[in-house]
């Protein structure tokens, strides 16, 4: 296997030094952290967009998946969506709810608030239910695997932000 070592370095305040472990990148849009699952199994690790959500991409069941996009408190929980637009345009339904670690929640709102795309990484389920609340799923975002982003067509966010 021709993997290669790459050291992800996240420029961000306050994040724990597993948000800057080694992955190993698989060629495919994946890569592997050094981080191990419960189960002692390698956590591979892929990119995701939400067409690929909506599309139903992500449906195996334990995926773990990196996505940046818009978040906003919905129904008392926080939740990903696209962009600013699509969670102003579906009123707070259509989007992802993210579990985040209850030591790391403070700092998390402290970047929501900004109103800046977060990129976050973790395991991804679809939900069973999800006419009932209308969202795509959920992500149990990993400790310290979240980061201020900058969306595609966007500059990235400067220090003072």
């Amino acid at each position: 296997m021709n993997a290669k070592l790459v050291l992800v370095v996240i420029l961000s305040f306050g994040l724990s030094s597993q948000a800057m472990a080694d992955v190993v990148d698989s060629g495919d849009g994946c890569h592997f952290l050094t981080t191990r699952s419960a189960d002692g199994s390698p956590i591979n690790v892929c990119k995701e967009t939400f067409p690929g959500l909506w599309v139903g991409l992500a449906r195996e069941k334990g995926r773990y998946i990196e996505i940046t996009g818009y978040v906003a408190y919905a129904f008392g929980y926080p939740y990903m969506f696209a962009s600013k637009d699509m969670y102003l345009y579906a009123a707070g339904k259509g989007g992802v709810r993210l579990n985040v670690p209850v030591q790391e929640k403070e700092l998390f709102d402290q970047m929501v608030v900004k109103e800046k795309p977060i990129t976050v990484t973790g395991l991804y389920s679809q939900n069973a239910n999800r006419a009932n609340d209308r969202s795509l799923g959920g992500i149990d975002v990993m400790p310290g695997r979240f980061w201020l982003a900058a969306m595609p067509d966007e500059p990235p966010p400067s220090s003072q932000d």
